[in-house]
């Protein structure tokens, strides 16, 4: 995912998001308290996307994910309030 600065640099600047990262992040807060991190299959439900789509994004690196164990992957609060605000790349 491109920041707004790089999108400025490459000369087409990124639409003004409807909501901030801020507010995304206090909305997801309140809809899970106590929790930080998200499973691909609950973030997958919270994006409003399918689980493969999702799960291919992580791991093309798309979507920054954290290992936990062996083979599962988990994303943070933070990244999907970015992911909400500023959408997935493809």
């Amino acid at each position: 995912m491109r920041s707004r600065k790089q999108e400025e640099e490459a000369g087409s600047p990124a639409p003004l998001p409807s909501a901030t990262v801020e507010e995304k992040i206090t909305e997801l807060k309140e809809q899970h308290p106590g929790k930080h991190v998200f499973t691909v299959s609950e973030a997958a439900e919270i994006l409003n996307a399918q689980y493969e789509f999702v799960r291919r994004r992580v791991k093309a690196g798309t979507i920054a994910s954290t290992p936990h164990g062996r083979r599962q992957r988990r994303i943070s609060l933070e990244t999907l309030a970015e992911l909400l605000v500023y959408g997935i790349t493809i």
